[in-house]
């Protein structure tokens, strides 16, 4: 490669002088690799054989057709797969001696191996004896052994049969129904932003419209504008009301450390798509969503179950079923969010129960920093620790109908993940479509008292916020009247007459001139 290549930059950063460097190391390196072609069946007491397809010419031939003819068609297309004539196809067979391994983990040794060409003349790579010969083995770094492995060869745990590892969004309106691309299949039930001023929770229905606020003592409270206080049961989403009435209940301590929680989470969530949002409410808050998602492992197919001696006897002559090992019911970790990785937009979440309830009435925040209160579950144990200490895991079986609905807050222009160790890891996102608008709708309001200006008006020094125009917001006894602020002049006269003003700013969408 040196000879007809040389780049300008011969640094690591260059990637295509890396790939070729790694082209030119694979030329010299003596190394083979080859896919073990049916030890998945082999651990599942399997045998991978040629078989014929079902076929009857005797049938086929028949004019008219026999009845039985529609009988073959129909078994044939029921084990296509199963009956072909090309290798891969599994035939179960009885093994004496082999054990059942749906769930494999451990070592890997090999104690013989020979290299065939297609004239079928063979060489003894490695032999059975293990003599001084035997050529060293070169693994990737998934399977590369942990200090003081006793083999060379490293098997992480893995599920045998083909499994996956779900993680959906589900309706905010339709139950247990997934999220599609109908509008009405929106995840989005509802809307809370954190106000850090007054250590207080403004919440929005799905459209962005302001229905109430949770206060620093967690009490309900009617929004600026309103003298009637929403009842929390009128809410329209189930969730949503579910998710009031958790923290109206809670108190005033979870409620503070709740916040906490929050704002820690968010320090640490900084989404890919920021820019392509422009909304005001992203720029003086962070609006987070509340959605629902449902996460669950699924094997394809029903449990493999055994097929060795001692499961086929018991099976023949004791009419017993032949056993899983009870595999499924295997609980496997399964993490929501990744700790500090700035593009995952998971706050946190409750695991919702049968009822509609939060389970325990536990919040499970993967992304923040300790908390003292006991229902706050984050990777840290205690204060005094800086580093994670006790992963926030699901268990999760592969059983059937075992699928577990969660209730998250996200910020929406991000991605959620979730991994298990044993299956690829999944990330989802929502759509822009369905949160864009009901960002742009949702209007920022900010407690200003006491504030001291003129008697006739309020002379205050604003932002000029292009599409959008400030309000002032205030109440006389039981009285609430908005008033649009106009630009502050600085060179009007002061009036001698001043009056403290108590109200709040409010930034809404200029409607007139958009």
């Amino acid at each position: 490669v040196k000879d007809w290549y040389q780049p300008e930059d011969s640094s690591a950063d260059n990637p295509t002088y890396t790939a070729l460097r790694a082209y030119d190391r694979l030329q010299s390196l003596n190394c083979l690799a080859q896919s073990l072609g049916g030890f998945n069946d082999a651990l599942l007491t399997y045998n991978r054989t040629m078989q014929l397809g079902v076929e009857d010419k005797r049938i086929k031939a028949s004019v008219p057709p026999k009845p039985d003819y529609k009988f073959l068609k129909d078994v044939r297309t029921a084990v296509a797969d199963a009956a072909s004539v090309v290798p891969g196809s599994i035939l179960r067979s009885v093994y004496l001696f082999n054990e059942f391994n749906p769930i494999r983990a451990g070592g890997l040794k090999i104690s013989g191996l020979q290299i065939i060409d297609t004239f079928g003349r063979f060489k003894v790579a490695v032999n059975a004896d293990n003599s001084p010969n035997t050529p060293q083995v070169v693994t990737s770094q998934p399977l590369t052994p942990p200090p003081n492995f006793r083999q060379k060869i490293y098997l992480p745990p893995r599920l045998t049969q083909p499994a996956r590892l779900n993680f959906r969004w589900l309706s905010a309106s339709q139950g247990q129904q997934e999220m599609n691309d109908h509008p009405t299949t929106t995840p989005v039930c509802g809307w809370i932003l954190p106000n850090n001023l007054d250590n207080s929770l403004t919440i929005y229905d799905d459209r962005g419209g302001p229905l109430g606020i949770l206060d620093r003592t967690s009490t309900w409270r009617a929004i600026p504008g309103s003298n009637q206080v929403m009842a929390i049961d009128s809410i329209a989403n189930k969730y949503l009301r579910q998710m009031v009435q958790y923290l109206d209940q809670q108190g005033e301590g979870f409620f503070t450390d709740f916040l906490t929680t929050v704002n820690k989470a968010l320090e640490t969530i900084d989404p890919e798509g920021f820019a392509q949002n422009q909304a005001i409410s992203l720029l003086v808050a962070r609006p987070l969503a509340l959605v629902r998602s449902q996460v669950n492992l699924e094997l394809q197919g029903l449990p493999a179950i055994s097929q060795n001696h001692a499961a086929f006897s018991a099976d023949v002559f004791k009419n017993e079923d032949r056993t899983t090992d009870d595999f499924p019911k295997v609980k496997f970790p399964i993490r929501i969010g990744e700790y500090q990785q700035f593009n995952d937009s998971l706050v946190g979440y409750w695991l919702e129960t049968a009822q509609g309830t939060y389970k325990d009435s536990t919040f499970y925040a993967p992304q923040s920093c300790y908390v003292p209160h006991p229902q706050v579950k984050t990777l840290f144990d205690n204060a005094a620790d800086d580093t994670p200490d006790t992963p926030v895991n699901l268990e999760q079986t592969l059983e059937a109908n075992t699928a577990q609905t969660l209730v998250m807050l996200v910020d929406p222009r991000g991605q959620v993940s979730a991994s298990c160790g044993i299956l690829p890891a999944k990330r989802i996102s929502i759509p822009p479509e369905q949160y864009v608008h009901a960002l742009q709708a949702i209007e920022v309001m900010f407690l200003s008292s006491p504030l001291l200006s003129d008697i006739n008006q309020i002379n205050l020094s604003l932002p000029e916020v292009p599409g959008y125009v400030w309000s002032w917001l205030g109440k006389e006894q039981n009285n609430w009247s908005t008033s649009e602020l106009k630009e502050f002049n600085s060179q009007a006269t002061l009036s001698s007459h001043q009056k403290i003003y108590e109200g709040w700013l409010k930034l809404t969408r200029n409607r007139t001139n958009p």
